[in-house]
């Protein structure tokens, strides 16, 4: 089986975890991964946030009462993300993902958190290259809650709302149940499959 890295996109509580979950129980030799991993690190280390609330639920990382110093783990790793961006280059955390799918046990890796789709998938394509894997299968998918307003508070909300439509393999409406959204999945899963066989 060759290499592939799905990239599901979205704006925040619209799906993006949720509909991860189901692509990874439908995916055999699959693993998890996200661009803002080395921000969880980071963040970790400088504020002793422990794991489970930094890649826990939006419940708890929104909630100041499992932050530290009256800030939330999401205040965190938005404050280390802009840092991020504005002196070193978010295409940096795109090279980390890159290099950690190139030699992932696991030939597929489900990024379950891409906010900014030109730089992580154009550029996760480059990346890849660069790490010697020129055969890898990109797949995007954008995942849209349309009951759910975007919340324009932070520059990269408005760029994945407003992402064209031809930068995703698939647009996935998420307007039903968990259920419905397991049943997308599935199909999604059945094809990315077929791709990916000998």
């Amino acid at each position: 089986m060759k290499r592939c890295v799905i990239v599901v996109a979205g704006n925040k509580y619209h799906g993006k975890d949720a509909l991860s979950d189901r692509l990874l129980a439908c995916l055999p030799n699959s693993r998890r991964d996200s661009y803002i991993l080395p921000l969880r690190i980071a963040v970790h280390a400088k504020t002793g946030i422990p794991w489970e609330v930094l890649n826990g639920p939006n419940s708890v990382k929104d909630d100041v009462r499992f932050g530290r110093y009256g800030k939330s783990a999401r205040q965190f790793l938005v404050e280390e993300g802009d840092h991020i961006r504005t002196k070193t280059d978010i295409a940096a955390l795109v090279h980390r993902l890159a290099e950690r799918a190139a030699v992932a046990p696991e030939p597929i890796t489900v990024v379950s958190d891409g906010r900014m789709p030109q730089t992580e998938i154009t550029g996760l394509r480059e990346a890849l290259d660069k790490v010697g894997c020129h055969d890898v299968l990109v797949i995007a998918i954008r995942v849209v809650r349309p009951d759910y307003p975007v919340d324009p508070s932070h520059s990269t909300e408005s760029e994945i709302a407003n992402a064209p439509a031809d930068l995703f393999d698939y647009t996935v409406s998420n307007d039903s149940d968990l259920d419905a959204l397991a049943a997308i999945a599935g199909g999604i899963c059945d094809e990315i499959l077929v791709r990916l066989a000998p």
